[in-house]
This record gives structure tokens, C-alpha cells and sequence, in this order.
């Protein structure tokens, strides 16, 4: 049985995309903590 997946296409904002108020904000705080992750990886 195959069942069917919808996909919706992003407009870059994940945090958006879900309907979260301060997505803006949450988008730029986990930007932050990649990179800063990415620091320490290396």
C-alpha cells in the first residue's frame, strides 16, 4: 500500500511555517546557535 505525503514548499522560515508568533526571532536565535556550533566543531 502506498500512501501519499503532501509537501508544502517553505518559504525559508521554518518557525513561520508553523504558525509561530515570534518566528522571526526563533529564526535568528537558531541561526545563532548553528553557528556558534559550527565554532566549537571546529
Amino acid at each position: 500500500m502506498t500512501q501519499e505525503i503532501r509537501v508544502q514548499a517553505s518559504d525559508g522560515n521554518v518557525f513561520a511555517d508553523l504558525g509561530l508568533e515570534n518566528s522571526d526571532e526563533l529564526l535568528v536565535k537558531a541561526e545563532l546557535v548553528r553557528k556558534i556550533s559550527n565554532i566549537i566543531d571546529q
